[in-house]
Parts: C-alpha cells; sequence; structure tokens
C-alpha cells in the first residue's frame, strides 16, 4: 500500500517537474505562435483499452539485489545507492535530480535529467540498455508535447518520459523494482 502511494505521488511529481521543465502543453522556450501542440484542459476520459494491463510476475531475477540501499536524493548529481547499472544517465546529460524510495523489498529510483541530444537520441540510449537487461518496450500515454515508454521484465518496471526543448532533451526515468 505505501509502495503504491509512493509511486503515486512520485509520478506527480515526476509531472509536475515536466511540466516545469518545457511548460505547460510542451510550450517549453518556443514562441506559443510556432507550436502545434494542441492545448487541452481537460483530462483524457480512463478507456480500458488504452491502458494496458500490468504484467504478470514472472520468475527472472529481479534487476536489483539485497540488501537494498536507503531511501533519499540528491540534487544535481546521483544519490548513493542509485541502481546506475539498470538505469544509467544518458550520454551529454545533466542531472537535475535522483530519489531513491526503499521499503522492504521494493525500492523505486527516479532520475531528471536534461540533454543536449534530441528526444530520439535518449529514446534510442535507453531502449538499447533496457532491452539489453530483458525489459520489454509498449508506449504509455503522455502530458502533451512528450513521449513516454515503459519497459517491464517481471515485477519490475521503467518509465521513460522525453519531452523536446530548444536546447535538447528533458527527460525522466523512473523505475520500481522488487528485490531478490
Amino acid at each position: 500500500m505505501v509502495i503504491t502511494i509512493i509511486v503515486l505521488a512520485a509520478a506527480a511529481v515526476i509531472t509536475v517537474i515536466v511540466i516545469a521543465i518545457i511548460g505547460p502543453a510542451g510550450s517549453g522556450d518556443r514562441d506559443a505562435s510556432t507550436s502545434t501542440v494542441e492545448r487541452s484542459s481537460e483530462v483524457p476520459e480512463f478507456s480500458e483499452a488504452s491502458t494496458p494491463p500490468l504484467p504478470l510476475p514472472a520468475d527472472e531475477g529481479s534487476l536489483v539485489a539485497a540488501p537494498l540501499p536507503e531511501s533519499g536524493s540528491a540534487e544535481g548529481d546521483v544519490v548513493e545507492g542509485f541502481p546506475r547499472d539498470v538505469i544509467p544517465v544518458a550520454p551529454d546529460s545533466e542531472v537535475d535530480s535522483t530519489s531513491l524510495a526503499v521499503e522492504g523489498d521494493r525500492v523505486q529510483a527516479g532520475l531528471t535529467a536534461r540533454s543536449t541530444n534530441a528526444a530520439n537520441a535518449v529514446i534510442d540510449h535507453y531502449r538499447a540498455v533496457f532491452t539489453s537487461l530483458g525489459l520489454t518496450e509498449r508506449e504509455t500515454d503522455a502530458v502533451a508535447g512528450s513521449t513516454a515508454l515503459v519497459f517491464t521484465r517481471g515485477a519490475d518496471n521503467i518509465t521513460l518520459t522525453v519531452a523536446e526543448r530548444a536546447d535538447g532533451t528533458a527527460y525522466t526515468v523512473v523505475g520500481v523494482f522488487t528485490a531478490k
């Protein structure tokens, strides 16, 4: 229950950070008259057709091992104990913040950063890393002006959200893992 609350709180924080970085509806630093992003003040309606079922746990090794580090966070750096081998910082990136929330055998790791590379390059980097770890990919709903992908393996999942900016790409990566 507490992990669910932490995950929901982290999702809300990530949404606020993405909106703060790229502006409402993906406006970023661009002139509003040149933006082709459709603006909407309505929250999209829930549809079971647009929400794939959660993956079932598989008997595959976890992406993180016990003992888990302590909860913590860091601004402008990577917090101690962060699973860098699972969620590395993308090339040509500057870290805004990282966090770890640990409860029992579950850990949520979050990374918010900016890259001078295009959004597709950031996506390709993480796609290569995550698929090499045996995660499978699917698209998911995202804030206007951004792209979100979910990568899963058993009970472990990682969400990548990227938004193109005038000077590169803002991105967040949030992973939820069960240590084995």
